[in-house]
């Protein structure tokens, strides 16, 4: 099951304080093009955590402020593993890539976003975000002697997501 879980409280009119809470997951699959364990693959599952605020002001110069720490908790974390031909076996198989269940990985980082509208028909907006990323936990993948793939691209427990900028 997924669910959500969140208090907003509103000190004034035009301010909103929240904190949310929610569980996630990213269904299994079935990899029918590599072998045997890589073959299936168990749901992910996240849990998120997020504080933040958002504020409007109409004052003079009219925009939005809002600000939010957020941190991420996966298990099962599903990413992508490279199979390539063995040329030890002389059995001749194309390259592929699947997701396998990695273990689990953390993803925590801060958001701003601000908008001006100095005058009706005109607004700036610009938006920050510092993210941190880290696989904690990684078992180590190795394919049945009779396989006819050697796994390329494993990444190691401690080291970043892939695609995941540190500043955005």
């Amino acid at each position: 099951p997924t669910w959500l879980i969140g208090l907003d409280y509103t000190p004034a009119d035009d301010i909103l304080l929240y904190a949310k809470y929610a569980r996630g997951y990213r269904a299994g699959a079935i990899a029918s093009d590599v072998t045997a364990p890589f073959n299936y693959i168990d749901p992910e599952k996240v849990d998120t955590y997020e504080l933040g605020s958002k504020l409007t002001f109409h004052e003079g110069i009219g925009g939005i402020f809002n600000v939010a720490v957020f941190f991420n908790d996966f298990e099962n974390k599903q990413l992508q593993l490279g199979f390539n031909d063995n040329p030890a076996d002389n059995i001749a198989v194309v390259p592929t890539a699947a997701p396998v269940n990695a273990g689990s990985s953390e993803i925590y980082g801060a958001e701003l976003e601000v908008a001006i509208t100095p005058f009706d028909g005109f607004t700036l907006e610009g938006g920050y975000t510092w993210l941190q990323t880290e696989i904690t936990e990684m078992p180590v993948f190795t394919v049945p002697p009779s396989s006819p793939y050697v796994i390329t691209g494993a990444q190691q427990e401690g080291d970043e997501l892939a695609l995941s900028p540190e500043n955005k």
